[in-house]
């Protein structure tokens, strides 16, 4: 018995082995995208320098070309070895031919080659990495041109090698970059999707541009002006395009590049992400008051990714941003904050149905704040704003524990019942969601409002029928299940 249970698993053992040592593997166009990452620590590993000789002598860039001329043989590489090695020969010498040297590598990175790029592309870096400050003249022409390969070469291998390029560029660059990221930015933003692109293109621009949105929102506590203006750039460059057919595939990159600057490692989230959210939520305060916006899209999208993200313990950042806010809306009532709070509550509450959220009680009496806040201009009308609060607060009374719904559920529902009809509405909304709660929690409410002035709504309108129809149908769906 024990041999014939041997004998497979010693089978499957030499299988094991057979197909581990496969030499080659086929994969898909997407299957070798999803394995890339742009990572430019890793590609700024420093060269040993010779030890006989001085620092202030020695060149990354002729270090690279040396090491590349013996590795890539193919006619273009070596061609440019030939014209470039009289130009590089110490350190001296690349920034007395900067000029020339970063000539030589625009005219023949513009072939396209793809046996010689990947040496090219390195070079670019390495040329950064000696001329240190010189290379800002030449850094919009460089970005330019890493971009137009990254976003039209058919290889693979070849966007890895332009977006890694990219990034180590603004890795090195990013102290000159980062007080006004605006010009870098609009270089990136053809990438991110203002121009017709592929999703991988935009996904790798924008890991390329969060490294130095992070450098932007790191001095966010002693100098908000770096971030907050990069910000207020990209709303505005947003919504410029708000009638073109690439709004949305734009506002997706725009919302990719800062998703990806809040987001940690595995589950967690990074340290800038409490000053992103809140840089963007005051941003979108000072912009126009219309109902809806393509950067309050923005933010609740960052929000969205940030809690499917992050670990229950981890979305802190959200909850404190809407603490802030509305504290901020108890001094000073602006309908502004209070429309953007009010998406950013429900999109907390919405997502995952809730299961990432572990402070109900903060939601709770952020909800109650936002709810006591609203004045009768808002609460007639059906104003946006106050439907999105009232949505908000029927998900959160839904989904949050019952021990914890109870302390705050009186309070809530009485500024809700202020306007009969608006408590009609929501409490349409929250049958929706769940019978059971409804019946434990507001109908008493109803039932009281019905006792008391029922006649004279129904002269009005409908919503009370129509609210009975639904809360009748949901009990019958119930009942048959």
């Amino acid at each position: 018995m024990e041999s014939s249970e041997a004998a497979p698993s010693s089978k499957k053992r030499k299988m094991d082995l057979q197909e581990n040592t496969k030499v080659h593997k086929f994969e898909s166009f997407s299957q070798r995208i999803a394995k890339f990452k742009v990572d430019p620590v890793a590609q700024l590993r420093r060269h040993k320098l010779d030890v006989g000789e001085p620092w202030t002598m020695k060149s990354f860039f002729h270090e690279e070309l040396e090491r590349w001329q013996d590795l890539n043989t193919s006619l273009i590489f070596t061609n440019f070895v030939r014209e470039a090695l009289p130009l590089c020969n110490s350190l001296p010498q690349v920034l007395h031919f900067e000029d020339a040297i970063v000539d030589l590598l625009v005219r023949y990175i513009e072939k396209k080659d793809a046996l010689s790029l990947e040496p090219f592309l390195k070079l670019v870096v390495q040329l950064a990495r000696d001329l240190e400050a010189r290379f800002e003249k030449h850094f919009g022409r460089m970005v330019a041109l890493l971009s137009s390969v990254a976003s039209s070469h058919p290889s693979v291998e070849v966007i890895e090698w332009s977006f890694n390029s990219l990034a180590c560029l603004f890795r090195l660059l990013s102290k000159l970059l980062v007080a006004d990221l605006r010009p870098t930015y609009d270089l990136m933003a053809p990438l991110l999707g203002k121009e017709q692109q592929k999703p991988f293109v935009r996904q790798f621009a924008a890991e390329a541009m969060a490294h130095l949105t992070r450098k932007a929102a790191a001095s966010y506590p002693n100098d908000q002006s770096p971030l907050r203006r990069l910000i207020d750039h990209v709303i505005t460059d947003l919504k410029a395009l708000e009638d073109s057919q690439h709004q949305d595939t734009y506002q997706q990159g725009i919302i990719l590049m800062f998703a990806t600057a809040v987001r940690g490692i595995k589950d967690t989230v990074h340290s800038c992400a409490f000053a992103i959210l809140d840089c963007t939520m005051r941003v979108l305060a000072t912009k126009s008051s219309l109902p809806t916006s393509a950067g309050e899209d923005v933010l609740c999208g960052i929000s969205v990714l940030l809690v499917q993200h992050a670990d229950v313990d981890a979305t802190h950042p959200v909850i404190q941003l809407l603490a802030n806010a509305v504290d901020e809306v108890s001094n000073e009532t602006r309908p502004e904050i209070i429309r953007v709070t009010a998406g950013m509550l429900f999109t907390a509450a919405s997502v995952r149905n809730g299961s990432r959220i572990k402070a109900w009680s903060s939601l709770l009496e952020i909800a109650g704040q936002l709810l006591s806040s609203l004045g009768d201009e808002h609460r007639h009308g059906g104003d946006h704003t106050v439907w999105c609060i009232l949505a908000a607060t029927a998900l959160i009374l839904q989904q949050a524990p019952l021990d914890t719904v109870t302390p705050h559920l009186r309070h809530i529902l009485e500024h809700v019942t202020r306007e009969q009809s608006l408590f009609l509405s929501f409490c349409s909304f929250f049958v929706e969601q769940g019978d059971d709660r409804f019946q434990a929690l507001v109908l008493p409410y109803l039932q009281r409002l019905e006792s008391d002035g029922y006649e004279s709504i129904s002269r009005e309108t409908n919503s009370f029928s129509d609210l009975s129809s639904n809360i009748g149908r949901n009990r019958k769906l119930g009942s048959s299940c």
